[in-house]
């Protein structure tokens, strides 16, 4: 990284300024392409934000690698300000990356509530949008684990029964991930059905066994759980415990099957 892009990254407006009079090259980019705004947007320096777009070096709408702009890395990285400033200067708030990702999928993703709040209040873009692989920003959140983001979206009208283009719904995403506390969350609300069946023909129960021992026993205490359930390919959720020598849950699942520690 050259003294230009590292001051931008790390917020040294004097440094960044000094370069530009020496003849630094202020426009170069790094190998995923951000240039001196993308970076210094993720890194949340307002002040350099500010100086960056005031002296018009870069387009504020330029794309990274992955056709990010700095509004949408401000986004991921939840910072607000930097995100509000960069809207009011012409920063386009409604574009989607190379993924179809927007700025609501971005930060649900990272779990900044704040952000999110902001992005829902101005009504940016459509909280059912969906990106590359079907999935909304409360998808997102499922797959990121926040409670508190996932909470909102619901709460704003997030529709919690959809399901990606793989057939995964929230339960399948979260417990994918080893999210516990969101698991528990949504099991208490009912929202989704406890043997649904995701990619695969998964249960969220088969996501979990896995490796995941408490997510594992929060599912269980639901009622009907089809622990002899089989994906497409005959595994049952012990099956996959096995598979990966996940001696803990093994022993639990076959104590809960009356089966022994086989």
């Amino acid at each position: 990284m050259i003294p230009v892009l590292f001051a931008a990254r790390e917020g040294y407006t004097d440094v960044l300024d000094f370069c530009a009079c020496v003849g630094g090259n202020v426009s170069v980019v790094d190998s995923d392409r951000n240039n001196i705004l993308h970076l210094t947007s993720l890194g949340g320096h307002v002040p350099m934000v500010k100086y960056i777009v005031s002296q018009n070096i870069t387009d504020i709408n330029s794309r990274d690698r992955f056709r990010r702009t700095p509004v949408m890395l401000a986004a991921a990285e939840g910072h607000t300000d930097v995100f509000v400033f960069l809207v009011s200067k012409g920063g386009k708030a409604s574009l989607v990356d190379t993924y179809k990702n927007n700025v609501l999928h971005l930060a649900s993703l990272r779990g900044h509530l704040d952000m999110v709040t902001h992005i829902l209040s101005q009504n940016i873009v459509d909280i059912n949008g969906r990106e590359r692989y079907g999935r909304t920003p409360l998808m997102s959140a499922a797959t990121g684990g926040n409670v508190d983001v996932f909470r909102s979206l619901v709460s704003e009208g997030s529709n919690a029964s959809l399901v990606d283009r793989f057939g995964d719904n929230i339960l399948h995403l979260a417990s994918l991930s080893g999210h516990v506390d969101l698991v528990g969350y949504i099991l208490s609300q009912n929202i989704t059905d406890i043997n649904s069946r995701g990619s695969f023909k998964r249960t969220p129960l088969m996501n979990t066994a896995r490796g995941h021992v408490e997510m594992v026993k929060h599912i269980l205490q639901g009622s009907g759980v089809g622990l002899e359930a089989t994906n497409e390919y005959g595994w049952t959720p012990r099956m996959y415990a096995q598979k990966r020598n996940k001696t803990e849950l093994i022993h639990y699942l076959n104590a809960i099957n009356g089966t022994g520690s086989g």
